[in-house]
């Protein structure tokens, strides 16, 4: 997440399980920055109590939207 903050990767892309305390500090900062992270499905992450502390839908993370993260998203749902 801090090399795309950093400006040094163009997405994060993670497709196994994550706690989502692992991901809720990296996600505030991106969106601070005017950054993005949904699921592979481009749902948002819901860190409510009433929900799972599991994310199993897998997580793409970026500053600047661009044509290349849609083909990402595309890539793993067809996988």
């Amino acid at each position: 997440m801090l090399e795309v903050v950093g400006g040094k990767a163009d997405a994060y892309l993670h497709v196994t399980l994550i706690k989502k305390w692992d991901l809720c500090a990296g996600n505030a900062i991106l969106t601070s920055l005017g950054g993005t992270m949904n699921t592979i499905n481009g749902e948002q992450l819901d860190y409510s109590s009433h929900t799972d502390p599991v994310n199993s839908q897998g997580v793409l993370a970026y500053l600047n939207s661009d044509p290349i993260i849609d083909k990402l998203r595309q890539i793993h749902l067809a996988g």
